[in-house]
């Protein structure tokens, strides 16, 4: 019986552990990819050492922090357009403020 209650504690305390450090591992990467493609005059906290849900400036993620939900980064100085294959790849992502930047912004229209 204490051997089953000893893996018990274990497995409780790897699936917790596990939940504290989730990590949304290919939405920091895109973002990364971004802030390293485009111009901007106000330095950010990026880093990949460190958590993009816990440390870095205007970025909020989901309640288990798997996935980016938010990225408000205003007057951050961005200059040109968006870098392709960048912010696009956050799938998870419902809102997007960069306003007060320099940004270009082309629209694709289909007829």
């Amino acid at each position: 019986m204490d051997i089953k209650l000893f893996f018990s504690v274990i497995l409780v305390c790897a699936t917790l552990c596990f939940h504290i450090t989730a990590e949304p591992v290919e939405d920091k990467r895109a973002l990364l990819d971004f802030i390293d493609n485009i111009y901007h005059s106000r330095k950010l906290n990026w880093d990949e050492r460190t958590s993009a849900c816990n440390n870095w400036t205007g970025i909020t993620c989901n309640h288990d922090n798997s996935r980016v939900v938010a990225v408000r980064l205003p007057a951050v100085g961005f200059r040109g357009s968006i870098p392709a294959n960048t912010l696009s790849r956050l799938s998870a992502l419902q809102i997007l403020s960069l306003r007060s930047n320099g940004l270009l912004v082309f629209f694709h229209l289909i007829f």
